[in-house]
C-alpha cells in the first residue's frame, strides 16, 4: 500500500497554464485546428492537466491502452483499470492525421492544448468485455463505448482553465490537497469518492 502511494506522489505532474504562459497558448489556440469537446472530455483534458490522472500526463497513446484493457495496467506497469482516451470517428481521425498540435474546445473556449503524439484505433468491443464485463448499452461505460468512434488521439496535454465541479472552495489539484496536508502536519489522510 505504501508503496503505491509513494508512486502516485512520485507521478503527479502539473500541466495548467498560467500567466504569460496562459496568454502565449490562447494567443496560439486561435491558430490551431481545433477539436469540439463534449463536457466529460473537456473535464478529462482538465484533469489530466492538473496532474489528476498521474502518473497520465495526455491521452493515452496505444501501447497504454491496449495494456490497459488486456490487464488493466499502463504499459509502464503500474495499476491503470479504465482507458482515458480522446475518441474519434473516422471523419475526425481522418481531419487531424498529420497535425501535430491541436486546440480543445468546450463551449467555443479553448480549455486545453493537445501535442498529437498518436492517432490509433480503438477496440470498443474488447474494451466494454475487459473493462466492464459486459456488452450491455445499459451500462453507462459500454453506452459511451458504442455512442464514440473508434479512433482515438493520444498526447499530452497543456490544461488552460482548471476543471470545475461548480464548487469553487473545493476545487483543488492534486498538489494543493498535498500542500493542504503538508501546512496541517497531518499524518494520515482518506480519499473517498462516491460513485453517484
Amino acid at each position: 500500500r505504501l508503496e503505491v502511494l509513494g508512486f502516485i506522489s512520485r507521478g503527479v505532474r502539473e500541466h495548467l497554464a498560467g500567466g504569460a504562459e496562459l496568454d502565449r497558448l490562447l494567443d496560439e489556440a486561435r491558430t490551431l485546428p481545433s477539436l469540439d469537446l463534449d463536457p466529460r472530455q473537456a473535464t478529462d483534458a482538465g484533469m489530466l492537466g492538473i496532474g489528476a490522472f498521474a502518473p497520465l500526463h495526455g491521452f493515452m497513446g496505444p501501447a497504454d491502452y491496449a495494456r490497459v484493457i488486456e490487464n488493466g495496467r499502463l504499459a509502464g506497469g503500474q495499476p491503470f483499470t479504465i482507458p482515458v482516451v480522446l475518441r474519434l470517428d473516422d471523419e475526425g481521425a481522418a481531419r487531424l492525421r498529420g497535425v501535430s498540435r491541436v486546440a480543445l474546445r468546450a463551449g467555443g473556449a479553448a480549455v486545453a492544448i493537445l501535442d498529437i503524439t498518436d492517432v490509433y484505433r480503438t477496440d470498443p468491443a474488447s474494451e466494454a468485455w475487459n473493462v466492464y464485463g459486459t456488452d450491455d448499452s445499459a451500462h453507462p461505460g459500454v453506452q459511451l463505448l458504442k455512442n464514440s468512434g473508434e479512433w482515438a488521439i493520444g498526447g499530452p496535454v497543456t490544461a488552460l482553465a482548471r476543471p470545475s465541479t461548480g464548487f469553487p472552495g473545493y476545487d483543488l489539484t492534486p498538489l494543493e490537497v498535498r500542500s493542504a496536508i503538508a501546512e496541517r502536519g497531518w499524518q494520515t489522510t482518506v480519499g473517498f469518492q462516491t460513485r453517484n
